[in-house]
């Protein structure tokens, strides 16, 4: 629900515009998600539509291994990075890359490197 709230506030206002600007940009937990073109509900790990402020792959939480296998049949074109509790990734304006921690990137079911 956090994040289908923060796309609706976020989106076509100052405010959106100034993070999808941001240079140097902090998203703690589950929020993170909504900054890509992907975003996944996690009620069910269905793919939908993100801000788009951070392009390149679909950022999710872990979630239960039928829910996770779900997700990943439905993003067979999209790399998805899981971002477990001590995980933290980088975008640097065109690709993604593993700073430290708990991070699994695949495309479809095949384990990828970011």
């Amino acid at each position: 629900m956090v994040r289908r709230y923060a796309r609706s506030v976020w989106r076509s206002n100052g405010f959106g515009d100034a993070i999808n600007a941001a240079s140097t940009l902090v998203a703690v937990g589950a929020v993170a998600s909504v900054l890509g073109d992907v975003m996944i509900d996690p009620r069910g790990g269905a793919p939908t539509t993100g801000l788009g402020y951070r392009g390149g792959a679909a950022l999710c939480l872990p979630a239960s291994d039928e829910q996770m296998s779900r997700t990943r049949d439905l993003l067979r074109d999209v790399t998805l990075v899981v971002i477990g509790p001590t995980g933290i990734v980088h975008h640097d304006g065109a690709t993604w890359s593993v700073v430290a921690g708990d991070v699994v990137a695949t495309r479809g079911h095949d384990v990828v490197e970011l």
